[in-house]
């Protein structure tokens, strides 16, 4: 800061000033010092320094140059300079000029940095190092030019720049003191300058900052209850505009809609100097009341006692607080319960239960083959039957009941005070019910049903942990039960619960353990007596239990996933045994390997697969894959891919138990199939139902139409059985009549010998 005849310097911003600076008095030096600070934001400082430093000393020519910290080199700026010696002290210099902008040479630039780094005097907090001789007397030779003065100004370690002043010759360099004082008054008006823009950049982020925060915030004087700021947020809550409110108190723009509350907060701030979140009613600008909640502190503004308030909408934050509740308790597809809200819901009907004696009950619900619809329609289809289900379950119960979607396609019920086991019935009769009328989706009708368990307290467990438990165990007997049922829960369950448990843990260890094996059925051509194929067979050889049933251990592999795994090993191994088979001279014969309808979810298996026909050495024509019609069905985009991709690998395809699942034409006609084989329940009782040799011959006609010639009748036990399918026009068949599963041992000895049964010859 300066004032007229003389320097006077805020110690606070730079320190005591030099002795020399301080006795020395320079109205020019304060007119120079406001021409900096005037100059504003836009204004050019290196052009009014080198301007004004070249009138007061008479300079001929006055340079300036910056250091830049980030690099460590010194940036020209500006030079002014009479304009006769111009070009010639710009060759003795070595420079070149740009406009009005100074390029340094590399000589004089790399002079002037090591001065300004390395060799300052220290005044104080501002130092000075005088450019050495040898730069002025370059330019001694040139016509109107006796001296050069240099300064490197710096302040503490701050390097700011170099000013230069070239003198006319006749005339000295001013002294030492006054060359002192130019550059120290020039680095005050550069550091006042800097500290106004840095205080007017932050007034503006702070201003910005002020007006984008969400919550509302004023001033107010705390005497006089004046607005003194407000930000957007606070005039949209309070529903007046700021010319409103700004420089008027509290009590005459009308915020609140009971005025002893003002007085009240504003003492209750005067004696404790902050509250938080004290809410009170506000009259907004359109005349309806709102409830606020404001935080606020008495602060000192430049001596003033002020208060600053925080001011959010109390019944947003509610309904926001409410929002966040619903979200965190529902499901966010079908607005129902979510686990959560079930579980509590479910604790709640437990404790009334305790205290009534009036049993409660859980149900736990799957819709079946729901993956299905979500394959074939898409996500939005699948959640638009999921909402329907909850719409329909929620009309089928009292409003005492909880109806829950707990994820996926499973939802849980709670019954609190049911009655038991029958009140349960009458529920349930209602969900079938409900249930059975058909789903209009993207237009067409579809049939959904549904597996149900169920478990009532305290029979079937007095806590809800036990109870969710049970009724899961009862849900996955009703799925094993066929699906579309419902199953309570009862004590055998849990029983064989416990051992489906124990024999998961063993599976999971059973491939790594080399405990599967497989059997080998052949097949044959009555016509020639010849096998026709063998169909491969998965057997587990535990260590203690002995020989496990697939229908056991598949339905867990399938579960937990790990029929991947077996069933890649059912591949590669089935391949090596005909490899072997064939390198010991048994007829070659295609072998059948069924595949999983999960195995079709892997877009990998037609590439893997080649690499173990390649491996085995067979060609893909050795290979036949069997497929079921409902596993085929639940993943029919994913599995008709997969399918045709093994198709133009070589590999046979082959429709296991054709007839006994949904069996379409159209999906007959979209896959192809080289081979139909025919389940066992075409041919219990052929002899004595006519109307199954019926639907054989539909079947065997319609497949002959579609091109499949290879049909394939399982289940073949008697020779009646074999009399009857042949006079029908069956001749490749498979069963226990001919041949049980075999270890590949014996299964070789059968392909080596063809078929022996007395019917062999007809």
């Amino acid at each position: 800061m300066t004032g007229r005849g003389g320097i006077v310097l805020q110690s606070a911003l730079v320190g005591s000033p030099p002795p020399a600076v301080a006795t020395c008095e320079h109205s020019a030096l304060d007119a120079l010092v406001d021409s900096l600070v005037a100059s504003g934001p836009d204004g050019d400082v290196a052009a009014v320094l080198t301007q004004r430093l070249r009138e007061l000393t008479g300079a001929v020519a006055v340079t300036y140059a910056s250091y830049d910290e980030a690099t460590g080199e010194l940036v020209p700026r500006h030079i002014a300079m009479e304009a006769t010696v111009l070009q010639s002290v710009l060759r003795a210099l070595g420079v070149k000029l740009d406009g009005m902008r100074l390029a340094v040479s590399e000589d004089m630039r790399q002079r002037m940095l090591a001065e300004v780094v390395a060799r300052p005097v220290d005044l104080h907090e501002l130092s000075f190092g005088r450019i050495p001789r040898p730069v002025s007397t370059a330019v001694h030779a040139v016509a109107g030019i006796s001296e050069i003065a240099a300064l490197a100004l710096r302040q503490g370690e701050r390097v700011l720049g170099t000013v230069a002043l070239f003198m006319p010759k006749g005339r000295a360099a001013p002294p030492d003191v006054t060359l002192y004082a130019f550059a120290y008054v020039s680095v005050l008006a550069i550091l006042q300058r800097e500290t106004a823009l840095a205080l007017r950049s932050a007034e503006t982020r702070f201003r910005q900052l002020f007006e984008v925060l969400p919550e509302g915030v004023a001033l107010v004087d705390l005497q006089s209850g004046l607005f003194l700021q407000v930000n957007r947020r606070f005039t949209e809550l309070v529903g007046f505009d700021r010319e409103s409110i700004m420089g008027r108190r509290l009590s005459e723009v009308g915020i609140l809609a009971e005025p002893e509350t003002g007085v009240r907060l504003l003492g209750e701030l005067e004696r404790g100097r902050r509250c938080d979140d004290v809410e009170f009613r506000a009259r907004t600008g359109s005349g309806e009341t709102r409830t606020i909640a404001m935080s606020a502190e008495v602060v000192d503004l430049e001596g003033r006692a002020c208060v600053l308030g925080v001011f959010r909408d109390v019944e947003y934050r509610r309904q926001l607080e409410e929002r966040l509740q619903h979200q965190a308790t529902h499901d966010a597809v079908t607005g129902l319960p979510n686990r959560l809200l079930f579980r509590d819901r479910l604790a709640q009907a437990l404790h009334s239960a305790r205290r009534s004696g009036k049993p409660a009950a859980i149900v736990l619900m799957d819709l079946d083959r729901f993956k299905s619809v979500n394959d074939s329609l898409g996500h939005p289809a699948g959640d638009a039957l999921l909402r329907e289900t909850g719409r329909r379950l929620s009309a089928c119960v009292r409003r005492s009941d909880t109806v829950a979607r707990l994820g996926g396609d499973e939802f849980g019920l709670v019954l609190p005070e049911i009655g038991g086991p029958a009140g349960a019935v009458r529920v349930l009769d209602r969900l079938h019910a409900a249930l059975a009328a058909p789903f209009l989706l993207e237009g067409r009708p579809l049939a959904v049903t549904a597996s149900i368990g169920i478990s009532c307290s305290p029979a079937d467990g007095e806590d809800a942990d036990t109870l969710v438990r049970n009724a899961d165990i009862a849900l996955y007997r009703a799925k094993e039960a066929g699906r579309d049922n419902h199953q309570f829960f009862e004590a055998a369950m849990g029983r064989a619960a416990a051992e489906r448990a124990l024999l998961e843990g063993d599976l999971r260890g059973a491939l790594e353990a080399e405990q599967f094996r497989l059997h080998y059925q052949v097949q044959f051509d009555t016509e020639s007596s010849a096998p026709a194929g063998v169909e491969a067979l998965l057997r587990w050889q535990h260590p203690q239990r002995g020989v496990i049933s697939p229908g056991l251990f598949l339905p867990i592999a399938r579960e937990t996933g790990l029929i991947r795994p077996i069933g890649s090993w059912v591949l590669r191994e089935a391949l090596r045994q005909a490899r072997r088979w064939d390198d010991a001279g048994v007829p070659p014969v295609r072998v059948a390997v069924n595949l999983d309808a999960r195995q079709l979810d892997d877009e990998r298996l037609p590439d893997e697969l080649r690499g173990w026909l390649e491996e085995a050495g067979l060609p893909p024509q050795r290979l036949e894959v069997e497929v079921t019609e409902d596993g085929v069905m639940e993943r029919a985009a994913r599995a008709a891919a997969v399918l045709c991709r093994l198709r133009e690998l070589g590999v046979h395809l082959a429709l296991d138990d054709f007839g006994t699942g949904h069996s379409s034409l159209t999906w007959l006609q979209r896959f192809p199939v080289d081979t139909v084989k025919i389940g066992q329940e075409f041919v219990r009782g052929l002899a004595a139902r006519p109307e199954l040799a019926a639907m054989l011959d539909s079947i065997r006609a319609m497949t002959r139409a579609l091109g499949i010639e290879r049909l394939v009748v399982e289940g073949v036990e008697t020779e009646a059985e074999v009399k009857l399918l042949r006079k029908a026009g069956f001749h490749t068949m498979q069963g226990y009549y001919f041949a049980r599963p075999l270890p590949e041992a014996e299964a070789a000895a059968v392909l080596r010998r063809g078929c022996t049964s007395p019917t062999s010859h007809p």
